[in-house]
């Protein structure tokens, strides 16, 4: 069935270790592996996906899945998915949020650590490796993003609220074909408090193939965040890109009037 997960958590789906298999579906709905916690007051705790290959199966249109991964929430009546890990897995041609992470009411608690996120194909799609938004502690950490073709919009990690989260030892790499839409390798958007967010030791390297008039940026803070601890990261941008907009390794608006402190050393 082409509409539904292969793998599917409902609540009490706790302490379940997955590894070693290949994931093969062209679902244009629910995400490849789902965590679905909506009404619940008993979350999916305690699993764990290890060394996983997700690709698409030979289907019809699209030819790729939509979600990877999705942890499913409603934040006023579940508890969410704590202390659940997804390790060493490999995601290749996808055509939305690769890792979906929707805010619970409590915490979460994930680990998301050596992983790769790449394309084989343009699929004219804006891509999204990462959409993550947690309480509680959460680790990204030793990913990879890489061949990112496309001729739409890259948010190598599209964060929102997500409180006390650590990014760190990423390597961030954006390379898409010919276009005009904009480039990030780590935006982080909120109109509530972020608590603190840790960006530390990650590699962002921003090459874009055409030579247009593009927004390009590293790292983009349009949140309303407490702290944000930028430490030790580099960012390259270079490519063929040309015209009259702006390029920035790091950038900074405040469209939620909600000053953050930033402490910088790259």
């Amino acid at each position: 069935n082409q509409t539904r997960s292969i793998a599917y958590f409902g609540s009490n789906a706790h302490k379940n270790t997955i590894r070693n298999c290949i994931l093969e579906s062209n679902s244009t709905n629910d995400a490849v592996v789902l965590f679905d916690n909506y009404y619940s007051t008993n979350g999916c705790d305690s699993n764990t996906f290890s060394n996983c290959d997700f690709k698409p199966s030979n289907g019809t249109y699209p030819g790729r899945y939509r979600m990877g991964v999705s942890f499913a929430s409603l934040l006023t009546a579940d508890s969410g998915t704590s202390a659940t890990k997804i390790d060493s897995c490999d995601f290749v041609d996808f055509y939305s949020f690769c890792i979906n992470m929707e805010k619970a009411s409590s915490n979460q608690n994930l680990t998301i650590t050596h992983n790769k996120f790449h394309q084989s194909a343009n699929y004219g799609a804006t891509i999204f490796p990462f959409r993550f938004q947690a309480y509680g502690t959460n680790l990204i950490a030793d990913n990879e993003i890489y061949d990112t073709y496309t001729n739409q919009s890259v948010y190598g990690m599209y964060i929102l609220e997500a409180q006390n989260l650590t990014i760190t030892r990423n390597k961030i790499n954006i390379a898409p074909g010919s276009s005009t839409n904009a480039l990030y390798g780590i935006y982080l958007i909120s109109a509530a408090t972020f608590n603190t967010i840790n960006i530390t030791n990650n590699q962002i390297r921003i090459e874009p193939l055409g030579g247009n008039n593009q927004l390009i940026t590293g790292i983009h803070d349009a949140g309303a965040q407490t702290t944000i601890n930028m430490l030790y990261n580099t960012v390259y941008i270079g490519g063929q890109s040309t015209g009259t907009t702006n390029t920035y390794c790091v950038s900074r608006e405040n469209p939620f009037f909600n000053s953050s402190t930033w402490n910088c050393r790259n």
